[in-house]
């Protein structure tokens, strides 16, 4: 999952840069790939880490809050398009993507100390 934190991470560089055709093309690269491989990757983890009974709550609980983020991110990225530039858009949400990979490799490295699996290792 970090990977395609990274990557989607990446792609939202490659946007705040002065646009070229290729550099629109690698951003799009990126961001389709990145994202493909996103939200798939959280349920699979989700329903590793869930009980039976749980698991259609969590889901609709990650779906759920999937879009508000999609709703509060549009609104501050607009704003931030409309007073400064795109090129700050995209590296708020540049900047939003680290702090999701940030929050995502503590938990790991939080959730590994306690429950050690043969093999696992950061």
């Amino acid at each position: 999952m970090a990977a395609s934190i990274g990557v989607v991470t990446l792609a939202y560089v490659v946007l705040a840069l002065p646009p070229s055709a290729l550099s629109l093309a690698v951003a799009a690269l990126l961001l389709g790939s990145g994202s493909a491989l996103l939200y798939p990757t959280m349920v699979a983890l989700l329903v590793d880490r869930t009980p039976e009974a749980e698991r259609g709550l969590a889901i609709g609980t990650l779906s759920g809050s999937w879009d508000v983020g999609v709703v509060i991110g549009s609104l501050v990225i607009g704003v931030t398009v409309e007073r400064v530039s795109y090129a700050a858009g995209f590296l708020v949400a540049a900047g939003a993507s680290i702090a999701g990979l940030a929050a995502f490799v503590v938990t790991e490295r939080r959730r590994v100390v306690r429950n050690p699996s043969p093999g696992v290792s950061f």
